[in-house]
Parts: structure tokens; C-alpha cells; sequence
């Protein structure tokens, strides 16, 4: 057994518990044994290994709620900032259809992500994946970083001649839990309202309660999409056009964001992607539900130039809110330490281990990676960061801990 590894900062900040001026987390065997003031650390053996970070701050490993791997070799987003959303997804399904020339491609793609994602301090990953699916991309055989992924299997589609084929593939994809290392989970994703038939969408919903696995789905995220579901009308119905897949009858008054949002009440765990359109009706339904969540993407709401996020409603109402990076198709990068700089600067009433905790303790709920990921607390899992302070900063951490000039990484 090998000894203990002391690491200390001029901070600790646990994730939910005030922080720890000199502070000190101890790792032994991979898992925390002790969390508290250097001072007051237990007494270990001789051959202890301490590790002095310096001025900062340790937090809790990140967790990114939502993001597309696949892209992460792009060099810039698709379009330019502002592009109308249904124009950016023809440019994404055109780079799926004619530009990946191979599953090796994807899959190299796939590994980068991961290993950006880790040395800005993500230590578990939400992934919507699309067929074929590469699992062994994600494993840690490949991309050599302690990332604990849950794996998102995406459906989409209006033909019920494939519903069944369809249902097979989800049921295959998540019982591979019963086989796959601990850092690999799998679940489901209906894309979206307008990309899914709702018995596809009800089908999906049943296996993943089934199989106790979670559902993420994206809602709400252009007023397009409202208008779409409200009065089959707009840019979607041009969309699905042009990919010739428009059937009017397909399309129920069912078909609406309540709707969605009830069904989805009743999956385990249900992950509402970018919800920058709910109504406080919408938002109700899932606070009063609370194996709900809704996962925010800061960088990629910017890109795309919508009306200010409803965050304060959705936090005044106790919802779980996490953050997602999405992906470089519609950001800069997969930091997801920027995405909590840009909920700092853009949200001044939050206070900074708020601010935090979206991407901490909260994203850990949303994924239910919860026992082991998100605070610092013995027994957890040795997933550990660490932000050190800029020169010439302040000494409170939330005149710095957030700043332009801060950095995450992880430590191991």
C-alpha cells in the first residue's frame, strides 16, 4: 500500500462547505482521506508525500454536464457569431455527411477532446455520442486521462419503420454498463422536439427507465423551435424540408416543450440541454420535479446571440443548474473553467462558490456521478483542481478566483 500524498494551497474550497484558508486535501489509494487546514492534517507516515501548489486555490475536478466530442478538432466554430441556428445546422450535418472522411478521424477527434477537457481540470464528461458509437475512444486505454464519461446515445428520426431497429441499437448501447470499466457509463439522448417523433421519443424514455439510465435531451433552444412546435410554421419546417423529412401529420399538438418536459419527468434522471426559451410554466415542471436539471452553455448562448439567460429564475426556483462546454462547433475551445469566467462576469449577483458549484457539485448531481465526483469529501474519488492565484491580484477569492487571468488544470 502506498503512503499518503498531502496536497496543499492557500485555499480549499470543498464545494459545499465554506473554504479552507491553508488548506490541505489527502489522497491515499486513489480516494480522499482527509480534507481540512494543513494544520490540523492527521498524522501520517514518514514517507509521506507532500505537495506544496502555492498561492490558490483547490477545488473540486470539474464536470462538464454536455458537450460533442466528435468536434473537437475543429479549429473554429461552424459559421460566424449571430449565424441563424437552422443555418448552423446545415452546416453541421454537412461536415458529418461530406467532410469526415473516417472513423479514425472521429475517433482522434474524440480522444483530443478528452485530453483538452482534462488539462483544464474536467474529470467527468456528459457526452452526446452519434453512431458509430467508438466506445473504445473513451476508454482510458486511449486517451490515458482518470475522465469518468457518461455516454449519450443519440436517436433521431419521423420513419416508425426504423422504431424498432432503433429500440434494439438503445437497448444494446445501454446494457453495456453491465460491461464496461467504472469511468464508462451509458445512457440516452432524443436529440430534440423538432428531430424526433414522439412515440420515438416515448420509446427512448421507456428503455432508459428500463435500464435506470438518464436522459438528456435538447429543449428549447431557439425561439425557431417554439414557433415550430406551436404552429408548425419557420425556419425548421424549411429545414426539415430540405432534408426531406417534413411530415406535417408526424407533428401532434402533443408535440409541445410541456409535453417533453412531462414525459421526461418520469425518466430516472433527465438533463434539459440549453433551455434558453423556457416559459416559467416550463421551468415550474421541472422544479417540481427533482430527478430534473437543466445544463447551460454560457460560450455556445453567446455565439449564437440569445436573448440574456433566464438564470436567476431557474436558481430561484431550486433547480439543478450545471454548465456545459458543448462543442468547438459552436466554441472557441472545450475550457470549461471559461464558461464559469463568463457566468461570473455575466451574472454579478452570484456569488463566487455559487458560481462554482455549477460546475462542481451541481453537474455531479445532474449526471449522478454525485457519490463520487463534485465536492471534496473523504471517500470521494481523488478528482482534484487546482486554479492558482494571479500576481497582483487580491487576496479574497472572489476578487481572483474568476478573473481574466485565472487557469484550471487538474492534479494528479
Amino acid at each position: 500500500m502506498s503512503p499518503p500524498t498531502i496536497y496543499r494551497a492557500s485555499w480549499v474550497c470543498p464545494g459545499d462547505r465554506p473554504p479552507i484558508d491553508n488548506g490541505c486535501v489527502v489522497v491515499h489509494d486513489g480516494r480522499i482521506s482527509f480534507v481540512g487546514s494543513f494544520a490540523s492534517r492527521p498524522e501520517n507516515d514518514s514517507k509521506s508525500q507532500v505537495i506544496d501548489l502555492g498561492e490558490g486555490a483547490i477545488i473540486p475536478g470539474l464536470v462538464n454536464a454536455h458537450t460533442h466530442l466528435e468536434f473537437s478538432d475543429l479549429v473554429q466554430p461552424f459559421g460566424k457569431p449571430g449565424i441563424k441556428f437552422t443555418d448552423w445546422i446545415r452546416l453541421v450535418v454537412n461536415h458529418r455527411r461530406n467532410v469526415r472522411a473516417s472513423d479514425v478521424e472521429k475517433k482522434d477527434a474524440i480522444i483530443q477532446g478528452i485530453k483538452e477537457s482534462f488539462d483544464a481540470g474536467v474529470w467527468s464528461i456528459g457526452e452526446i455520442s452519434t453512431q458509430p458509437i467508438l466506445a473504445n475512444a473513451y476508454s482510458k486505454f486511449s486517451h490515458q486521462r482518470p475522465v469518468e464519461i457518461a455516454l449519450f446515445l443519440e436517436q433521431l428520426g419521423h420513419s416508425p419503420d426504423k422504431f424498432q431497429s432503433l429500440r434494439q441499437e438503445l437497448s444494446e448501447h445501454l446494457q453495456s454498463n453491465k460491461l464496461a470499466d467504472k469511468r464508462l457509463s451509458f445512457a440516452a439522448s432524443p436529440h430534440a422536439p423538432y428531430s424526433v417523433n414522439w412515440q420515438l421519443f416515448d420509446q427512448v424514455v421507456q428503455e432508459a427507465s428500463t435500464a435506470d439510465a438518464p436522459v438528456a435531451m435538447h429543449i428549447a433552444e431557439t425561439t425557431a423551435e417554439r414557433q415550430f412546435l406551436d404552429s408548425s410554421t419557420g425556419d425548421f419546417v424549411d429545414l426539415l424540408q430540405d432534408f426531406g423529412v417534413w411530415e406535417q401529420i408526424s407533428f401532434s399538438p402533443r408535440r409541445s416543450i410541456k409535453g417533453f418536459l412531462g414525459r421526461l419527468s418520469h425518466a430516472p434522471r433527465s438533463l434539459v440541454i440549453h433551455g434558453n426559451y423556457l416559459t416559467d410554466e416550463e421551468l415550474d415542471i421541472i422544479a417540481r420535479n427533482k430527478n430534473m436539471s437543466i445544463v447551460y452553455c454560457p460560450r455556445t448562448h453567446h455565439f449564437f446571440g440569445h436573448a440574456p439567460y433566464p438564470l436567476k429564475a431557474m436558481l430561484d426556483r431550486d433547480i439543478t443548474v450545471a454548465l456545459g462546454t458543448d462543442s468547438r462547433a459552436s466554441n472557441p475551445d472545450l475550457d470549461l473553467f471559461e464558461e464559469l469566467k463568463l457566468v461570473a462576469s455575466r451574472f454579478g449577483w452570484l456569488k463566487w462558490d455559487e458560481v462554482l458549484r455549477l460546475s462542481t457539485k451541481n453537474a455531479a448531481d445532474a449526471l449522478g456521478v454525485e457519490a463520487r465526483l463534485g465536492t471534496l469529501a473523504a471517500n470521494k474519488e481523488a478528482a482534484i483542481s487546482f486554479v492558482a492565484q494571479p500576481t497582483r491580484s487580491g487576496t479574497k477569492l472572489d476578487d481572483w478566483l474568476f478573473s481574466k487571468e485565472s487557469k484550471c488544470r487538474a492534479i494528479v
